[in-house]
């Protein structure tokens, strides 16, 4: 209400601008009803008046009934908020057989703070379904916050799947196709560690994943693996060759500085 009442000239189209002033800027009874009169007529630009006119027009009728009840009333209170409804609107969204209401939340974090959009959103609707139980009605969010908090969520469960899937299947491979065990385990601990030291950096650095980055920890998976099958491959290759372990550990790190 307060918002409304300070930008309702920001968010009221132009051609109907100069009836509002004329309305609020009414001395008495009179003044009043021609302003509303000529705001509800059809105007000389050739705008038709529509349904939605009229609800409106009929509206302020019967807001102004209530408003003129609630002076008869004597409660100031009441008489306020009657002049407010009849000004700028009612201050609940509710339909009028009193089924279906709607709150609107214009929260002040970004969209793009997605650690914050999901606290925020999580937090609000945990009371939102505390308040439904308690007054049995059905109630719910939605909103961009909403799906990005959705977004979010799904984006991890499904990544943290992803993520786990490809291990295994890394390990598949390296047991079907160097059929060691001790191999596979050399290779699988780097590539976790190295995963791990990559998370606890964005951490630090960055503060939280988006909905992109939030695949990094697949994407590592599949990367890294390669430096380990190059490695091991090459080693079985120089073993097979009757180098030594640790000539052929030599001539493995010999070809990778080659490489550089």
């Amino acid at each position: 209400m307060e918002f409304i009442s300070k930008n309702i000239f920001i968010l009221t189209p132009d051609y109907e601008q100069e009836f509002l002033k004329k309305i609020y800027s009414s001395n008495n009874l009179e003044e009043f009803f021609k302003a509303l009169k000529n705001m509800f007529e059809e105007p000389k630009s050739g705008y038709n008046i529509t349904e939605q006119d009229r609800k409106q027009y009929e509206y302020i009728l019967k807001s102004f009934s209530d408003f003129l009840n609630g002076i008869n009333s004597n409660d100031p209170e009441l008489i306020i908020d009657n002049l407010e409804n009849m000004l700028f609107g009612q201050k609940y969204l509710i339909s009028k057989d009193g089924k279906f209401g709607m709150i609107i939340i214009r929260p002040t974090i970004s969209s793009n703070d997605i650690e914050k959009v999901v606290k925020l959103v999580n937090n609000i609707e945990e009371i939102v379904k505390e308040r439904s139980r308690k007054y049995n009605v059905n109630a719910g969010l939605t909103g961009t916050l909403v799906i990005a908090r959705d977004e979010m969520v799904v984006s991890e469960r499904d990544m943290t799947v992803a993520t786990i899937v490809s291990m295994i299947l890394i390990l598949i491979i390296f047991i079907l196709g160097f059929r060691s065990l001790k191999y596979m385990i050399l290779s699988v601990i780097p590539l976790i560690l190295g995963i791990i030291w990559a998370l606890g950096f964005t951490k630090i650095t960055i503060g939280s994943l988006n909905i992109m980055t939030i695949m990094m920890g697949a994407i590592l998976a599949g990367l890294g693996i390669d430096y380990s099958i190059h490695i091991i491959s090459l080693f079985i290759e120089l073993k097979s060759k009757g180098f030594s372990t640790s000539s052929a550990l030599k001539g493995v790190f010999e070809k990778i500085l080659e490489e550089l």
